[in-house]
């Protein structure tokens, strides 16, 4: 590859045809003859010339009477070797129409690819010739790369790396270029969504984020928006993949790290222009939304609506200063290849960065699962009005929003650990035991060491320096228990205590990989159950279990000074198990889709703060007072920043008519189902799923958590107790 461009391709036929294939075979000279009959080998020089006429056979009688003289004796060859024929020159067989046009096909390609580059990086273009450029560069690269491929199965390309490199990295700079002009263009579309200083024209208040940004990139729609950028992150990964192959020449390697680093930089930039395009959307249908409510008298709409500003605002500056921060951490670290941890954030810091900007993703996850039910709801009653979809437009925008400021996390790790010998001066102690000095003796190398020989030591002084060791060791065997606990325990209660019993803080505090734990709470085949025993173990593994330190405290006497140390740890679990369980009932009361796993575990810990006596819902085949179908109203406790929560909802379907006072008598076999639905699906059932599927959409299901027998029987109680202290009532917000 020449200067880095390839003029033209050197394209051979794959099985080239024989040179004389379909030429009929000319008739074979006889080899000429010596006088006696033998034969004579032609020479090498002479072969494909006609051979002379046999003297046998004249050709005519003028030639027959000079034929009557007796021939020139022909000199006799040193020694007969056989003869081949001379290969007949091969010409190269003719390429098919299809080869033409591939070979065509990718020479155009890279043609354009050397004009695009002159023309792409222009600063003062137009965003809209600027993306247009890319589209058309990303279009063509992509049609010379098909090509390409398909050009080396049918014939022999001798530049196929070089054109393939070639023809990536057009690929490569032209996805760059679009995303730049997004990043750019997009910055400019939220500064119209933002309140607006007095002096601005009417022009611009006129003009909305998305309708700016439409106009800019010349597409219909936000989803093409998002579509285009995630085109462009797709061409980014092709390239690093093919760099990054074990397959691939070191020369077309080398000749494609030239810009690596900008396309691991624009990389990071693609997801924070997804971030930005997601954060125009949410602000505009926000702002839709509030002009609608303003005309809606519901007043479950109208807190929606404030769920929906307060979880926007939440976090302020701080905020802000902390998604900042990821950015330039997530940007240096693209630069490097790597994700390093950057110097300027420490891995505590990086680490309550990362949690704020997880908790305001959730917060406003939790707002956008709630539109999203609240438009189902609106669907089922056929509203024909915007106000639906102005709910569905913000829960998109939501969803975007969270998923590139995950990616954001994930894509700043807290580097590699700092020595364990470093992790001590961070809080806990040195060393747990009060006699190091002992400790260090007992493992001196004296005591250890084998004797070299009979003859090399005395028995005196081998037995002098035993005494003198054990001398040195007063430890018993509790105590010697007691230190080696102590060591694998490192979290002391003022440690603990400085951070909050936070597991993220501690964790980052003694070089632990927090990576473990966030890998945890975003497992998709978790829930909030499943995740935070997830974490305990995780607590467990790095700090220590509690029964352990209190059965080295119970073998020591309590003047031991170990035994202080021993209840030191114990707090600081304590303190550690405390928090999280607030965080693991905080996670559950939030989770989208409750089981009946979260109800047992808010029962245990004390978190349900009332569980209404049944009531009959309608149902066909009702006499009177009695019905086949129930339901019980679950309000778990707020959370801990004094966050209410929506109520779950038990519904009980029996198998013949009841009472709902005389519900808990009925045996188990007489209940058909059990299960518990959230507050906003509880009026939704088969009739919606089938309404959601005739609008195309498969894959729309009520939430129900089967709920077993015992827990059935656990509610019952809880409200026969409730019942005598004068507490149960019956659910008075029904629907029905």
């Amino acid at each position: 590859m020449a200067g880095g461009k390839i003029s033209g391709l050197h394209v051979r036929a794959t099985a080239p045809a024989p040179a004389n294939a379909g030429a009929p075979e000319p008739q074979q000279t006889p080899e000429p003859q010596q006088p006696g009959g033998r034969r004579v080998a032609r020479s090498a020089e002479l072969e494909g010339l006609a051979a002379l006429p046999s003297p046998q056979a004249p050709a005519s009688p003028v030639s027959a009477g000079q034929m009557r003289r007796a021939p020139l004796p022909l000199p006799a060859p040193a020694a007969e070797v056989p003869l081949e024929p001379l290969p007949a020159p091969v010409a190269e067989a003719p390429l098919d129409a299809a080869v033409i046009a591939e070979k065509k096909a990718v020479e155009t390609a890279l043609k354009r690819g050397a004009i695009w580059k002159k023309l792409g990086g222009g600063a003062e273009m137009t965003a809209v010739r600027q993306l247009k450029l890319a589209r058309d560069g990303l279009v063509s690269a992509k049609a010379g790369l098909a090509a390409l491929d398909q050009l080396t199965k049918h014939a022999v390309v001798d530049e196929a790396d070089e054109a393939r490199a070639e023809l990536m990295g057009y690929l490569a700079m032209a996805a760059i270029s679009g995303i730049e002009t997004y990043k750019r263009v997009l910055n400019e579309a939220l500064k119209l969504e933002r309140p607006q200083p007095r002096h601005a024209s009417a022009q611009r208040e006129s003009v909305s984020g998305p309708a700016f940004l439409r106009q800019q990139a010349s597409l219909d729609d936000m989803a093409a928006i998002f579509d285009e950028l995630k085109g462009y992150r797709d061409a980014l990964d092709d390239y690093m993949r093919l760099c990054q192959a074990p397959g691939t020449p070191s020369a077309t390697r080398v000749s494609m790290e030239a810009i690596l680093p900008a396309v691991l930089s624009n990389r990071a930039m693609q997801n924070e222009a997804v971030r930005i395009a997601s954060a125009v959307v949410v602000a505009d249908s926000s702002g839709r939304l509030s002009r609608l409510a303003k005309q809606v008298t519901w007043p479950e709409f109208q807190q929606r609506v404030g769920e929906l500003k307060a979880a926007a605002s939440h976090g302020g500056e701080a905020l802000s200063e902390a998604i900042g921060s990821l950015e330039v951490a997530a940007d240096v670290g693209a630069r490097h290849a790597g994700g390093a941890l950057t110097q300027h954030l420490t891995p505590e810091k990086l680490a309550e960065y990362k949690a704020m900007a997880a908790e305001y993703g959730e917060g406003l996850h939790r707002v956008g699962v709630r539109l999203c039910l609240d438009a189902a709801a609106r669907l089922e009653m056929d509203d024909t009005s915007d106000l639906w979809r102005a709910m569905l437009d913000v829960a998109h925008g939501i969803s975007a929003y969270r998923t590139s400021l995950q990616a954001l996390c994930d894509s700043v790790s807290t580097g590699k650990a700092p020595s364990r010998a470093r992790s001590k001066t961070k809080g806990q102690a040195a060393s747990p035991a009060q006699e190091p000095s002992s400790a260090r003796l007992a493992e001196a190398p004296g005591a250890s060491r084998k004797p070299r020989g009979k003859g090399n030591r005395s028995a005196g002084s081998t037995s002098a320096a035993g005494k003198a060791s054990a001398a040195r060791d007063r430890r018993t065997g509790a105590q010697k228990h007691a230190d080696t606990v102590l060591n694998g325990f490192p979290v002391d209660l003022k440690t603990a205590r400085q951070l909050r019993g936070d597991i993220d803080q501690i964790a980052a505090a003694l070089d632990q990989d927090v990576g473990e734990i966030e890998a945890a709470r975003k497992n998709p085949r978790y829930n909030a159950v499943q995740a935070a025993d997830a974490i305990r173990e995780l607590a467990r593994k790095w700090f220590g279990e509690a029964e352990r330190l209190s059965e080295a405290q119970t073998s020591l006497p309590r003047t031991d000074a170990r035994s202080g140390q021993l209840a030191d740890r114990l707090q600081a679990l304590e303190l550690i198990r405390q928090r999280l369980d607030i965080q693991e009932a905080d996670e559950i009361k939030r989770d989208a889709l409750p089981w009946d796993q979260h109800l047992e575990r808010l029962l245990q810990r004390g978190e349900i703060e009332h569980v209404s006596a049944p009531i009959r819902l309608p149902s066909e085949g009702d006499i009177g007072h009695q019905g086949t179908l129930f339901e019980m109203r679950i309000q778990p406790k707020p959370c801990s920043n004094e966050e209410q929560v929506a109520p779950w909802f038990l519904h009980l379907h029996t198998s013949e008519l009841a009472s709902a006072e005389g519900l808990h008598t009925l045996e188990s076999d007489k209940f058909k189902a059990v299960h518990m639905k959230t507050s906003q699906e509880k009026n939704l059932g088969r009739t919606w799923e089938m309404l959601m599927r005739a609008r195309g959409r498969f894959d729309a299901k009520v939430h129900r958590a089967p709920i077993g027998h015992a827990l059935r029987d656990e509610l019952f109680a809880r409200v026969q107790v409730e019942s005598a202290s004068g507490r149960a009532v019956a659910d008075p917000a029904r629907a029905h």
